[in-house]
């Protein structure tokens, strides 16, 4: 909830979703931004940056390092 509600303050957030895997409890966090700019601002390392703010709120509930890939939505149906 903390990431998701520091992701819903960046410029460009639209939307987020967390889904977990009920056998192995492996999760992903899947967001979904305005723009290629708005994404790339949020996804790139530094300090200040979501990703450095955010990996330290999950790094209780991990047993790696997050991986992140960014994709393209090609269709989006409701």
């Amino acid at each position: 909830e903390k990431t998701i509600d520091l992701a819903k303050k960046e410029p460009g957030f639209q939307e987020a979703i967390f889904i977990v895997d009920p056998d192995t409890y492996q999760a992903y966090s899947i967001t979904f931004w305005d723009s290629k700019e708005h994404l790339d601002q949020t996804g790139r390392r530094g300090s200040g940056t979501l990703i450095e703010r955010a990996v330290p709120l999950l790094r209780p509930f991990l047993t790696g390092d997050p991986r992140f890939s960014h994709f393209k939505v090609m269709r989006r149906v409701k």
